[in-house]
Formats: structure tokens, sequence, C-alpha cells
């Protein structure tokens, strides 16, 4: 009875299919990170794990600013095309995907190579660490494919290989870092460690291209002309654009506490501030998994004004995650100052307090990703844009202005700050832009 259900309605059957997977391959990723992460951090101590914090943070700040993320957009015009039978324009918007992929990943390491010998010591005090800084740098080259991959994916609902490629990649980081502690190595053996963990991502990224092009029907190794993209082509760059920015300002976001942190706190102060940031996150694994099924069903909701559909899915997913969101809230604050110090030692306890607020600014964050997976999906990338940027703009001046009065806890909240901001204007727009958009329609 299940089974024909899901045959009669495909949008409910790419859903449950898709769920199935990304949240299933979610809950294992989840766990191998979470062991990871609890593990490298009790080995190396806070000292230590906040070097690898630092690195690793203000290379992801720098690939943010310098790379294009075109995923969404991609994923967007690729359904269209599809949909509509323009096989050529599906081709052409996957090469230029990836050419703007290729030099955008050459540029951040170019970038990131010269900027190093000023970094480090501005991070550091000292050149000791730049050779380990300079090896991080790859990365953002290593996983340049991501977007256009993760696109490939979503527009083929291949959303078990997105899934397997996360479990991969949380595996081989899991098996690396219990073995390098096995060895009793130092923390530069994990930094290489990482690299080669994103190398294998990259790899199997590369591959899935292959996979999703496959289940498309596309092939674009077929020569395509400039002109195939003539009629769509300045609505596909602003999109790119928009979507690029709100990448940009998104990582920004994610990095720029952890950098100033360590800035103003040293290593120490970075390496108890991203442990506890770091675990939070593992906790948006559910609804991150809704998130990426939600956005292609978005885009053909819209497309085909179907009201009343797209309301009840977005009210399905906001009360879903709100009711998530509560409980997380009342499990950190019972849970972490009990688990903390037993898992990790003493050492971290000034991550304690952290917990509770972090997962404050989380749950906003959760409940709000529909609003801007709809208000993409209608070509109101720029009011994301818009939203992210407003509440960058009050993160930074916390962190400018109260963070060398009142310490980590005010890292935190400036954290709540971003993720209340950006939800109050994203709710404003999606119900000018999007509701109030169906009602004109009909």
């Amino acid at each position: 009875m299940l089974n024909g259900k899901l045959q009669s309605n495909p949008m409910v059957e790419r859903f449950v299919r898709g769920g199935a997977w990304l949240i299933g391959g979610g809950a294992i990723a989840t766990i191998l990170n979470g062991l990871t992460g609890i593990l490298l951090a009790r080995y190396l101590g806070v000292e230590f794990y906040g070097i690898i914090a630092l690195i690793s943070s203000t290379v992801l700040l720098i690939a943010g600013l310098v790379s294009l993320r075109t995923t969404e957009s991609v994923t967007k015009f690729l359904i269209e095309f599809i949909e509509a039978g323009e096989l050529v324009k599906s081709r052409s918007i996957v090469q230029l995907s990836l050419l703007i992929d290729f030099l955008s990943a050459v540029l951040c390491v170019c970038l990131l190579y010269f900027l190093s010998a000023w970094l480090v010591p501005m991070l550091f005090g000292d050149q000791e660490n730049l050779k380990w800084f300079q090896l991080y740098s790859v990365v953002p080259f290593l996983v340049f494919c991501y977007p256009t991959s993760l696109a490939l994916l979503r527009a083929s609902d291949k959303f078990s290989l997105i899934s397997l490629t996360e479990v991969i990649y949380a595996l081989v980081s899991f098996v690396g870092t219990v073995t390098l502690v096995y060895l009793k190595l130092g923390w530069q053996e994990f930094i290489i460690l990482h690299v080669c963990a994103y190398a294998v991502r990259g790899a199997i990224l590369i591959f899935f291209i292959y996979k999703g092009i496959r289940a498309l029907n596309l092939s674009i190794m077929v020569k395509v002309t400039p002109a195939a993209l003539a009629g769509e082509l300045r609505g596909v760059l602003n999109l790119m654009g928009t979507t690029s920015l709100t990448f940009i300002l998104k990582t920004t976001h994610i990095h720029i506490d952890t950098f100033l942190v360590g800035m103003l706190a040293g290593p120490a102060g970075s390496g108890t501030y991203k442990f506890a940031k770091n675990i939070i996150q593992i906790l948006a694994f559910p609804t991150n998994a809704l998130f990426q099924l939600s956005y292609p069903e978005f885009v053909r909701l819209l497309n085909d004004r179907e009201k009343a559909k797209f309301k009840k899915v977005v009210r399905v997913l906001f009360l879903g995650t709100l009711g998530l969101a509560l409980v997380y809230c009342l499990g950190t604050w019972l849970l972490a100052p009990l688990l903390i110090p037993l898992l990790v030692g003493e050492e971290y306890s000034g991550s304690v307090p952290l917990f509770p607020i972090l997962v404050v600014g989380l749950s906003l964050t959760l409940i709000s990703q529909y609003w801007h997976a709809a208000l993409v999906a209608v070509n109101r990338a720029g009011q994301v844009a818009y939203s992210m940027f407003y509440a960058l703009l009050a993160q930074v001046l916390i962190l400018l202005t109260l963070l060398p009065a009142f310490g980590l806890e005010m890292a935190a909240a400036s954290f709540v700050i971003y993720s209340a901001v950006r939800a109050m204007f994203l709710f404003y727009r999606f119900k000018t832009s999007v509701l109030d958009g169906l009602e004109r329609q009909a």
C-alpha cells in the first residue's frame, strides 16, 4: 500500500527515497565525525587542536571569499532545461559551471600561497607553521568540482550518492585519526590526514559528476557553442552571481568567529570555541538532509504554480524542524555539563557554557533555511544575500567590539545574533516575495 502511494505521488516518492538515503547516510557520517572530533580534541589537547582549527578556518574563510558557489543556480536551471527537453542548454550550463569551479579554485590556491607569508605570523607570531598552512591551502583545489557535482546529483535525484560521499569522507577521517592516535603522532600529521581525506572526497566527486551526467542522459564532451545559452545567459549569470555572494557571506559567517577568537585569544581559545561549534554543527544533519531535498522540489512546485502543495510542504518542514530544535535546546542544556568533561576532559570545560548559546543560533538557522531555499527557487537570491549581509555585519560588529571584554560567550552570542537577524529578514522576504507572489499569480 505504501509503495502504491509513493508511485501515485512522485514528489512524496522523491522525498521518502531521497530522505532515507540522506538521513541514513547523514546519521552514519555524523556518528563518525563526532567520534573523530572528540578523539582528536582529547588526544591533541586544546592548544594543538586550536592550531588545526585556526589553519583550517583561515584557509576555508579565504577560499569562501574568492570561490564561486554555483550549486543552487545550476540545480535550478538544470531542472528547468531538462523538463523542457533542452539538452543542449543543460550540457552548456554544466560545462560553464565546471569551468567556473576550476578557475576559482586555481585563483584561491594561488592567493592562499601568496598570502601565507603574511597570515601565518599574524596568526601564530612566527613562521613555524608556514609549510603546514601552505599544505592545507591545496584543499579548495582538491574538491573544486563540489558545486557542479552536487547540482548534478540533486537534479538527477541521486541523493544516495550525495550521502555516500559524506560517509566515505567521514570514514576516511575516522580511520586515519584512530591510526594516527595509535601511532602517537603529532598535530602536523593530522594536517596531512585532512588533506588526504579531501583528496579522496575530490576523486569521488569527479566520478559522481560522470554518474550524474549519465543519469540525466547528458554528455559534456559534446562541443557546445556559446550561443546555446544566449537567451538565458544573463539570467544564469545573475543567479550564479547572487548565489555565489550568499556562499561568500555564509562562509565568512562560519569561519570569521573562529578566526577572530584565534587572533584575540590564541590557539587555546580558538580550540575551545571551535570544538563547541563543531559538535553543535553535527546536530544539523537531519534538517540539512531536508534542505537538500526541499530545494529541487520547491523549484518544481513553484514553476508549476502548485500553491497548495508548496504551502503544505513548507509547513510540514517548518514544524518538524521547530520540534527538533526544541529537543536540541533542552538536551544541550541538560547534557553538555555532564558529557563534555567526561568525553574530552576538564581542559575543554570552557566550552560547556557555549553549547546552550550556540544551539539557539543553530536552531534559528535550521528553521529559516526553507525560506532561503524558496527565495532562491523564485530567483530572489539577492534578497537572501541581503539578509546574510546585514546579519554578518551585526555579527562582526559584536565580535570586534564586545569579544575582547566578554570572551568566548560573546562569540557564541554573535552567532545567535547573526541567525536571528537573518531569520527575521528571510521570513519577511519569503512572505512578500514568495507567498504574496503566489497569491498574485492565482
